[in-house]
């Protein structure tokens, strides 16, 4: 048999992140976020397939996904990572006041 050999280079410029992108969201709806208030809140509303890598989202917030529904409470923000998965941040206060 025969033995290829096979070279990869690797760039670096492929491990880096995209800059940010502005995510805009598809539209507004009332949502509540349980003991966080009482109240309903004017809540973006994200479409998952519309996001780019980079793009950050600050709660209050829901993220629609075609299988799933991802969301970001006040005071805590979501960004897509370069893979395209969702890394969440939550605020470092554990007094969560709007």
């Amino acid at each position: 048999g025969r033995i290829a050999a096979v070279r990869h280079r690797a760039n670096k410029a492929h491990r880096q992140a995209p800059p940010p992108s502005n995510a805009k969201p598809h539209t507004t709806r009332q949502a509540y976020f349980g003991d966080i208030r009482a109240q309903a809140m004017d809540t973006e509303i994200f479409y998952g397939e519309e996001l780019a890598p980079g793009a950050r989202i600050s709660g209050p917030a829901i993220v629609e996904e075609p299988t799933s529904t991802l969301v970001v409470y006040p005071n805590t923000a979501v960004t897509v990572t370069a893979n395209g998965h969702y890394l969440v941040e939550l605020s470092s206060s554990k007094d969560i006041s709007l």
